[in-house]
C-alpha cells in the first residue's frame, strides 16, 4: 500500500487533494485501505482463534502433532532396535530402522518453525503460551536424544551378532527390553503433560510413577551388565555403544521428568517473559546491527530494494504497449514476492511457480466473472450469493492445495491470495467488455515483466554460484572437524565441544547448499561438467555420521549435567565450560593412541583436503593425487592400533571404581564408547574415500 500511495501522490491527475471543497476523508482510498486492513487482520485472527478443533491450522496445534510424531518416532526406534540388537542374527529390519531415523530429520525442523511461529499466536500468554513454553522445553530434549540416534543407526547396521554376543545379550538382553518400554511410557507421559499445558497433582503422579520405573530398570541394567563383566575389547564395542545410548536416553528423560515435577513443586511452569520485554526484545533484534549488517542480509535488502525501485521507475514512465504510466502494479506485485534473505542462487523454478501463481491468480478469475458472474444483475441476489459461493470455493480449494502439496503449494499460495481480490471487484456498471479484457491483459503483461526483471536483476547480483557456496561451507566443516579431532587428542573437552558444535553449524549449511546445486536448477549448463549430486548427498551421509559419533565422544568425555542440553550454549565469555570426565586423559597417556592417531588423522586429513576439491571440480576429468589405492583406503578403514589400545584400557580399567546405578557413568563403557566410535569415524572416512575414488574412476570412463 505505500507503493501504490506513492505512485498516486506523483500522479498529477491525482497528487494532493486541491479545491476549495475538500473530499470527505471517510471516502478517500486512505480510509479505505485503513479501515479494511484493520477488519481483515480482526477477521483473520478472529478465524485463527475460533477454529474447531478437528482442524489443526495454528501453529501450536501443529507444534503439539509434530511432538506427537517426534516422541513416536524415538519410542518405534528404541523399540525396534532393542528388538533387534536382543535377537541372534542380522535381519532386513536394520534398514527399517535405518529409515525411521532419517525420517525424524524433517520433523524436528519443522517443529522449530512452528515453536517460532506459536510465540506470535500466543504470546507467551495464559494456558496456550505455557503450552508453547512446556513444547519447547519437550522439544529440545527430544533433539538431544534424536543426536544419538544416528549413532545407534551405525551401530544397528554394523552389528554382525557374532563372537560373545548371544551370550552377552542373554544376560542385558531382558533388562534392556524392560528399560525400554519403562523409557517409552515416561516419554509418551511426559510428551502428554507438555501438549496439554498444565501439569496437575495427576499428571505429577505418573510422571513420578514412570521415573522411578525408568531408574529401577537402568539399575537393573547395570546389575546385569556388571554381572557379565564383559571384557573391555572391540568384540562387544557395539553392544557397549548401543546400551550406553540406550542409557542416556532413559536418563535424558529421567532428568526431563524430575524437571517437570520442580516446575510444578515450584510455580515455574507459569513463569514466563513479560509481553514488554518480549516486545523490546523482539525490536532489538529487528533492529540489532549485528542481524542487519551481515553480507547475506545486506544482499537480502539490496536485491530487493534495486528490483522493486526498478519497476517502480519503470511504472513511472513507461507509457505505451502494455504499460499504463503512474500504474503501481508492478512494484506492488514484487513487494509481495520478496527474494528470500540467504538465497544462493536465482530460484529459476520458484520464479516459474510465482509466474505460474501470479498469472493464474489474475486470470482465473477474469474467466469465472465473465463467465458466471458477469451475466447476471449488479443489484440481484442471485450475483451477490453467486458471487460469495464463487470466491468460497475458489479461495477454499487453492488453500487446500496450499496445506496438502508439498510441490505446489506456492502456487495454490498465490493463486487464492493474488485471485481473491480480483473476485471482489465491483459491477463495472456501463464499462465495455473490451476495455475490461484489455486492462487485465495489460495487467498480466506488467506482472510477467516485473517477475522477470526481478529474476535478472538476482542474476546480475549473484556473482558466486551455489557450488561456490557449498564449497565455503564444505571448508568450513572440514576446519572445524579438523580442530575438533586436535582437541580430542589433546583431551581439550572444552575446544572438542566448541569445535563439534561449529561443525554441526557448517554442516547444517552444507545440507542445504548441496540440494541448491543440482544441474536441473540451471538454465543454461554452460562449459562446466554438472554437480555431482549423487556423489554429493553419499559423501553427506557419511559426515553426518561421523560428527554423530563425535557428539557422542562428547557426551562420554564430559561430566553428566542434569537437563543440560548436549551441545550447551557457550558461555558470556564465548567458551562453553564442562567438567571433563578424565576419559580423553586416560586415552592420551595410552601407548597405543599415538598409532591410533597418526593412523586416523592421516585420514581424516587426506579426505577433508580431497573431497571438497573434488565437489568443486567444474572438469569432465575427474581426479586427485592424493587418492589412494583402494586396498591401502580398506587398511585404512581398520585402526591397526585399536586391538592394542584395548588391551591397555582394560588392564588399566581393573582399578577403576564402577557406578552401581548409572551405566552412563561407567568409566569402562565411556572408554569403550570412545574407541569404537575413533573406529567407526575411521570407517565412514574410509567409505567417503571410496567413493572419492569411484566418482573418480567413473568420470574417467565417461571421458573415454
Amino acid at each position: 500500500w505505500h507503493l501504490y500511495f506513492m505512485m498516486n501522490f506523483m500522479n498529477p491527475s491525482l497528487g494532493v487533494p486541491r479545491g476549495d471543497t475538500p473530499t470527505p476523508w471517510f471516502i478517500t482510498d486512505y480510509f479505505v485501505v485503513g479501515i479494511t486492513t484493520v477488519v481483515g487482520v480482526l477477521v483473520a485472527v478472529v478465524a485463527t482463534l475460533t477454529t474447531p478443533p478437528g482442524i489443526r491450522t495454528g501453529n501450536s496445534a501443529r507444534l503439539e502433532d509434530d511432538l506427537s510424531t517426534i516422541t513416536l518416532i524415538i519410542t518405534t526406534v528404541w523399540t525396534d532396535a532393542v528388538d533387534y540388537f536382543t535377537g541372534d542374527s542380522r535381519s532386513a529390519k536394520r534398514y527399517q530402522i535405518e529409515t525411521e531415523i532419517d525420517s525424524i530429520d524433517f520433523q524436528r525442523s519443522q517443529a522449530q518453525a512452528h515453536i517460532d511461529g506459536a510465540w506470535w499466536e500466543t504470546l507467551d500468554f495464559g494456558k496456550t503460551g505455557r503450552k508453547r513454553r512446556l513444547m519447547s522445553k519437550f522439544h529440545a530434549v527430544a533433539m538431544d536424544i534424536s543426536e544419538s540416534l544416528f549413532v545407534v543407526k551405525g551401530a544397528v547396521l554394523a552389528e554382525t551378532f557374532g563372537g560373545e554376543h548371544n551370550a552377552f545379550m542373554k544376560l542385558v538382553g531382558k533388562p534392556a527390553r524392560e528399560l525400554c518400554e519403562a523409557t517409552t511410557k515416561l516419554m509418551t507421559v511426559c510428551s502428554l503433560a507438555c501438549t496439554d499445558g498444565q501439569i496437575d497433582d495427576e499428571e505429577v503422579e505418573r510422571i513420578a510413577e514412570s521415573a522411578k520405573s525408568v531408574k529401577d530398570c537402568r539399575v537393573a541394567l547395570v546389575k546385569a551388565f556388571q554381572d557379565s563383566d564383559p571384557e573391555l575389547s572391540a568384540d562387544l564395542a557395539e553392544e557397549e555403544l548401543f546400551l550406553f545410548a540406550l542409557s542416556m536416553w532413559s536418563r535424558k528423560m529421567a532428568d526431563t521428568a524430575d524437571a517437570l515435577i520442580v516446575m510444578h513443586e515450584d510455580g515455574s511452569v507459569h513463569d514466563r517473559v513479560g509481553l514488554r520485554r518480549a516486545v523490546w526484545q523482539s525490536v532489538l533484534a529487528t533492529w540489532s546491527p549485528s542481524r542487519m549488517f551481515t553480507q547475506s542480509h545486506v544482499q537480502f535488502a539490496l536485491r530487493n530494494w534495486l528490483s522493486i525501485m526498478t519497476v517502480f521507475v519503470m511504472g513511472y514512465f513507461f507509457r505505451t504497449g502494455i504499460f499504463d504510466r503512474y500504474s503501481s502494479v508492478m512494484p506492488v506485485t514484487l513487494s509481495l514476492l520478496l527474494v528470500n534473505d540467504g538465497a544462493h542462487h536465482v530460484e529459476y523454478e520458484k520464479n516459474l511457480h510465482r509466474l505460474l501463481g501470479v498469472t493464474l491468480g489474475k486470470s482465473l478469475p477474469i474467466i469465472l466473472v465473465s463467465g458466471l458472474i458477469a451475466s447476471m444483475d449488479c443489484w440481484s441476489i442471485e450475483r451477490c450469493l453467486t458471487q460469495a459461493l464463487v470466491i468460497t470455493a475458489f479461495v477454499a480449494s487453492f488453500v487446500f492445495v496450499y496445506f496438502n502439496s508439498d510441490v505446489w503449494n506456492y502456487v495454490g499460495c498465490l493463486v487464492a491470495g493474488f485471485g481473491v481480490y480480483q473476485l471482489n471487484t465491483a459491477c463495472n456498471l456501463g464499462a465495455e467488455e473490451n476495455s475490461i479484457f484489455q486492462a487485465k491483459y495489460k495487467e498480466l503483461g506488467a506482472v510477467i515483466v516485473a517477475i522477470t526483471v526481478q529474476a535478472l536483476i538476482q542474476e546480475a547480483l549473484s556473482r558466486r554460484s551455489p557450488r561456490d557456496h557449498l564449497d565455503e561451507a564444505l571448508r568450513a566443516l572440514n576446519n572445524s572437524m579438523r580442530e575438533a579431532f586436535d582437541a580430542f587428542f589433546a583431551a581439550d573437552v572444552n575446544s572438542l565441544q566448541m569445535h563439534t558444535k561449529d561443525a554441526q553449524q557448517h554442516f547444517a549449511n552444507v545440507k542445504v547448499l548441496a540440494p541448491e546445486c543440482d544441474p536441473k536448477l540451471q538454465v543454461i549448463r554452460g562449459a562446466k561438467a554438472p554437480f555431482k549430486v549423487k556423489f554429493a548427498a553419499d559423501t553427506i551421509k557419511f559426515l553426518e555420521m561421523t560428527i554423530a559419533e563425535a557428539v557422542l565422544v562428547l557426551v562420554a568425555a564430559k561430566d553428566w549435567v542434569a537437563s543440560k542440553p548436549l551441545m550447551a550454549e557457550e558461555e558470556v565469555d564465548g567458551s562453553p565450560h564442562e567438567t571433563s570426565a578424565g576419559i580423553l586423559e586416560i586415552l592420551r597417556d595410552r601407548q597405543a593412541m599415538a598409532g591410533v592417531k597418526h593412523q586416523l588423522m592421516e585420514s581424516i586429513s587426506l579426505v577433508l583436503t580431497v573431497l571438497p576439491d573434488m565437489l568443486a571440480d567444474t572438469s569432465d576429468v575427474l581426479k586427485h593425487d592424493k587418492l589412494r589405492q583402494p586396498e591401502e583406503v580398506r587398511v585404512a578403514m581398520v585402526l591397526e592400533g585399536a586391538d592394542a589400545l584395548y588391551q591397555e584400557l582394560a588392564r588399566a580399567s581393573r582399578s577403576f571404581r564402577y557406578d552401581k546405578e548409572e551405566l552412563t557413568n561407567d568409566v569402562r563403557v565411556r572408554l569403550a564408547i570412545v574407541v569404537r566410535a575413533l573406529e567407526n569415524v575411521a570407517k565412514y572416512f574410509g567409505k567417503i574415500e571410496e567413493l572419492c575414488i569411484k566418482e573418480a574412476n567413473d568420470a574417467h570412463s565417461r571421458h573415454r
